[in-house]
């Protein structure tokens, strides 16, 4: 596993390196796809393990099929770095060639991000969407060991997609009867109550009660090892109670480009050993420290909205004019916005995530 986490963090910073030189899919193939998947066991230079090329029964092709006894496992489209892999129709052309050559997982890559779709899940294109990370994001080696030559021929991937597809599915019906206020839900509840109360209570009143609750299951990611994948057979759930809107999620990871530029921001408060805590609020992430706001987060597709809780006029010597001219960093003291802050900073790349850290670091030695 020390090993492998190794290996992942050499092509992470290959990553960082090649970023910015505008690199080709054949380049991204050779220098960051397949040093990869090399590095799961799967060898390049074995037609038993890997055809490059392969025509489906349509003379559509994907760029890599990985094959196990003989027998394709795993399909890979290969795209070049600067891809952002949002486009859905090469999504559902790609599944489809899954579909007509009978494998059941596809990759889409561009080096640094990962996703893996499953043919099995109901629904189109990125409905089918397993799983997915980026190298350049916090490491999930259980994740990426699913990918594994090994967890192939043990079929740990497919015992992973199978336990997803029935939380999914047992997901569906649970929030349906939740949603539909079944009669028979209500009746069951109604008798648990009295059997422990001694008194029922109207249908009315249940279903009110009913549309508060959510139905959350616990993230296969962080309940699964990949060893669990295969003898794992309950689904973790947990029922909570709402304030009659769904828990906010904040964090969309098909927003890839927000997505990563969280968790960079996040990684590189860790790598300086800040003291913080995140809470997740209806519509933002909030940061604090010692119960103080420092920050608060909106995600947007391409950008991250930041709210920091300081002086606008305090922070400017921090930041260039082009920025302020630009009004991306501004005063809304006196406008409406998600949380308390005074000072909004949208953060759209790297070398902003840069002044970021030193509103973070200036408003932290405030607190």
């Amino acid at each position: 596993m020390d090993e492998l986490l190794n290996e992942v963090q050499i092509l992470k910073e290959k990553v960082k390196q090649l970023k910015d030189k505008m690199i080709g899919e054949a380049q991204t193939k050779e220098w960051l796809i397949r040093p990869f998947f090399e590095k799961l066991g799967w060898d390049f230079s074995n037609p038993n393990d890997v055809l490059p090329e392969d025509d489906d029964s349509t003379g559509k092709r994907a760029d890599y099929a990985f094959l196990v006894n003989n027998s394709k496992k795993l399909l890979v489209e290969a795209k070049s770095l600067s891809n952002p892999l949002t486009d859905e129709k090469m999504i559902k052309e790609k599944i489809n060639y899954c579909n007509n050559s009978g494998v059941h997982f596809l990759v889409i890559t561009n080096g640094e991000l990962y996703k893996v779709f499953y043919t099995e899940l109901k629904g189109q294109g990125s409905e089918k969407l397993l799983f997915g990370f980026s190298l350049s994001d916090n490491i999930n080696l259980n994740l990426i060991q699913l990918l594994s030559k090994e967890a192939l021929s043990e079929d740990k991937l497919l015992a992973f997609a199978e336990n997803f597809k029935k939380r999914k599915e047992i997901q569906y019906a649970l929030e349906n009867l939740f949603a539909n206020g079944d009669i028979k839900l209500v009746n069951l509840i109604n008798n648990t109550i009295k059997e422990k109360f001694g008194h029922i209570y109207p249908k009315d009143v249940i279903l009110e009660n009913l549309e508060k609750i959510e139905i959350k299951f616990k993230d296969l990611e962080s309940t699964l090892t990949v060893n669990q994948v295969e003898t794992k057979n309950k689904i973790p759930i947990e029922v909570k109670e709402t304030d009659d809107v769904k828990e906010y999620k904040p964090l969309k990871t098909e927003w890839v480009q927000s997505y990563s530029l969280y968790n960079k921001f996040i990684e590189r408060l860790r790598e300086k050993n800040f003291d913080f805590h995140i809470t997740n609020r209806k519509h933002y992430l909030k940061i604090t420290k010692n119960q103080e706001t420092i920050c608060n987060i909106v995600q947007h597709k391409d950008f991250l909205k930041f709210y920091f809780t300081t002086d606008y006029k305090s922070i400017l010597n921090l930041i260039p004019n082009e920025l302020i001219q630009s009004k991306q960093i501004r005063d809304v003291s006196k406008i409406g916005h998600w949380g308390t802050a005074d000072t909004e900073f949208n953060v759209k790349n790297e070398k902003d995530l840069d002044y970021a850290i030193k509103i973070f670091e200036f408003v932290y030695s405030t607190k």
